[in-house]
């Protein structure tokens, strides 16, 4: 065994030397994060093929051990350097537009990931609260100690420098020379600046805040004989009230949501680009549980015939922020006037004040996004159903449902799924992402036909274009 290990060694060391130089700048075009669409690259078959192959060359040479370590202090398992994970990929080959699962921008879904562990997760949160990523956008390559003078307060140099060599050895955000202790900014830092456009910085506030809190309550609430949730636990709420209304009456609600359209407008291009909203063009789209309005906002300025309207639970958090956000420009006392998306205003033809498990409002074209895996098996069948109800109504030759949700898979790039299944699990009793199979019977049972399913660039969701079945 040791004469094939070294022969791979070797291998792979010519590889990562041919990567970061002949192949250096198709690997970087590969990963680009950016807002315009055009700018996005072509999926690669041959990209996600090599990240597969990787994490099972990783899965079975890491020793039994440091799997239970990182299960237990939260570093993603199996998750290598940077440089490893990011350029052991063999770009030897043409990038041809496939279907298999997108060439996400690597850093961002390993950003993603920390957001939910542990040690890293906690890190990253100290990181990012004072600032960090921007101190190195400004300044430069730093040392521990010339940016715990920079930060506000100043933090102590020694404990800095633990937790940014953390974030950089174990899962690549920063970069870390150790000949000079010196850290700047890499791709994956640089999305958790606070003026990225992406936000991602909202993220890593949140979850290792908020939700660490609730993880506390996990190995309970998976009781058989516990009725309650995590949350439901955490904040001393009945196992009967739902998620969102409990979140409603919290003091993170707006950040909840905040973050959550943050998270629309950094997959937005994806959403954008691999899916064809021309043929939705003629609308009205009504956009199910569409939180504060970022992601019909988007979905407007970019498509400029289209028209739309929400659907948020009435008095809840999310319904305020919608209705302030598309409210209509105007000038009072001499100053102006009007929400946030007041441009497309004109466009939005009701923020309705709802319930989708009572009713929906007729409209020919729906989108539901993050929703329907806040719910188990008997709560989503009413959802749907209510919507076939209400889309019969309405309905037109290109009427349809957008499911804009998780496919979960078995695989390396299937883990963002799986980590949010567990926080969906954590929120709401049956809570989780789902499998195609179950995606399909899901549709089947409540006469909706899954008529494809489209993956995202940069994106962790996919969407999936339901089609009311015939009578």
């Amino acid at each position: 065994m040791e004469n094939r290990l070294q022969r791979l060694n070797e291998e792979l060391e010519d590889i990562l030397f041919e990567l970061n130089t002949k192949y250096s700048s198709d690997l970087q075009a590969a990963h680009v994060v950016s807002r315009t669409v055009e700018d996005l690259p072509p999926q690669s078959i041959e990209l996600n093929k090599s990240i597969e192959l990787v994490s099972e060359l990783q899965n079975v040479l890491i020793p039994p051990l440091h799997k239970v370590v990182d299960g237990i202090f939260g570093n993603t398992p199996q998750l290598p350097r940077p440089l490893f994970i990011t350029r052991l990929i063999l770009f030897s080959r043409s990038l041809p537009t496939g279907h298999a699962l997108p060439s996400s921008e690597l850093q961002t879904i390993g950003s993603c990931l920390l957001f939910i562990a542990f040690t890293t997760s906690k890190a990253l949160a100290s990181a990012v609260h004072y600032k960090i990523p921007d101190l190195l956008n400004q300044h430069g390559r730093l040392s521990a100690i010339a940016l715990a003078k920079l930060t506000t307060p100043p933090t102590e140099p020694g404990a800095l420098l633990q937790l940014l060599r953390l974030l950089a050895n174990s899962v690549g955000i920063f970069e870390y020379d150790p000949e000079d202790e010196t850290f700047s900014n890499n791709p994956a830092s640089s999305l958790l600046a606070t003026d990225h456009w992406t936000r991602w910085h909202l993220w890593a506030h949140l979850y290792p805040t908020a939700f660490y809190d609730i993880f506390a309550n996990l190995e309970n609430s998976i009781s058989e004989s516990e009725p309650q949730t995590a949350t439901q636990i955490q904040y001393k709420a009945e196992a009967t009230e739902p998620f969102y209304a409990l979140l409603s009456r919290l003091p993170w609600a707006r950040q909840f949501f905040e973050t959550i359209g943050a998270g629309s407008t950094a997959m937005a291009p994806g959403m954008l680009a691999d899916y064809p909203w021309t043929e939705v063009n003629e609308g009205p789209v009504c956009d199910i549980g569409g939180g504060n309005g970022e992601f019909l906002f988007t979905l407007l300025q970019a498509n400029e015939k289209m028209t739309g309207a929400i659907l948020e639970l009435k008095g809840s958090v999310a319904m305020k922020a919608a209705t302030d956000n598309f409210a209509a420009a105007g000038e009072s006392e001499g100053e102006q006037t009007g929400g946030k998306f007041a441009a497309v205003n004109q466009r939005v033809f009701s923020v309705h004040a709802g319930d989708f498990f009572v009713e929906v409002p007729p409209y020919p074209v729906y989108t539901i996004r993050w929703t329907l895996h806040n719910w188990g098996e008997e709560q989503s069948e009413l959802i749907l159903r209510n919507i076939r109800s209400a889309i019969q109504k309405a309905r037109k030759p290109n009427s349809r449902l957008l499911i804009i949700e998780s496919v979960v898979t078995d695989s390396r790039m299937g883990r963002p799924a799986m980590y949010g299944s567990v926080i969906m699990m954590a929120g709401s009793k049956g809570g989780k992402e789902r499998t195609e199979k179950e995606w399909r019977q899901l549709c089947a049972r409540t006469r909706w036909t899954v008529h494809g399913i489209h993956v995202l660039k940069n994106c962790i969701p996919c969407i999936l274009d339901l089609r009311p079945t015939d009578e």
